[in-house]
């Protein structure tokens, strides 16, 4: 009997770990992002393929959520303006 509760309790445990991630939601403002992939996997041309994302981008998304859904062009836009007013002399 013990066994069984432990395991309830760890599944428990587990799910309230587990963030489900929209890959159709911005990462950062939580607005649809657009995202050609997420429409069709197998699309091979999206808005996202002719822009340059800088470095410092993975800043501004949360940790749990890198790697797991695309940004929207409106933060991509937002972000590159910051980083051209902080690289002003």
């Amino acid at each position: 009997a013990t066994g069984a509760g432990v395991r309830l309790v760890t599944e428990f445990i587990g799910t309230l770990s587990k963030e489900e991630i929209d890959s159709s939601v911005c990462p950062i403002c939580g607005r649809p992002n657009n995202c050609a992939r997420v429409r069709d996997p197998n699309a091979s041309d999206c808005w996202c393929r002719k822009v340059n994302f800088p470095p410092s981008l993975w800043d501004y998304i949360p940790a749990n959520k890198q790697t797991k859904a695309c940004i929207c062009r409106h933060c991509l836009e937002r972000i590159l303006a910051q980083e051209k007013l902080n690289n002003v002399p």
